[in-house]
């Protein structure tokens, strides 16, 4: 899941996650949905750092660090 202000994001991963909890013959009633935390894209912090999985290198690197 990502970050996001598309309302069509957020409906698209609603749709997603009750068509799989959706089972046949239960009986559904109306809810509602609270999203909390919220807050504006202005507000967001920014990485400048890539997330991926350490390279072979970076882990030596890491453990002569450690000895």
């Amino acid at each position: 899941m990502r970050r996001t202000d598309d309302s069509h994001d957020i409906i698209a991963s609603a749709v997603q996650g009750l068509r799989r909890l959706w089972r046949k013959g239960y009986a559904y009633h109306k809810a509602g949905l609270m999203l909390l935390d919220l807050s504006p894209k202005a507000n967001w912090q920014l990485t400048s750092l890539k997330l991926r999985k350490p390279t072979k290198r970076l882990s030596e690197a890491n453990a002569s660090w450690r000895r």
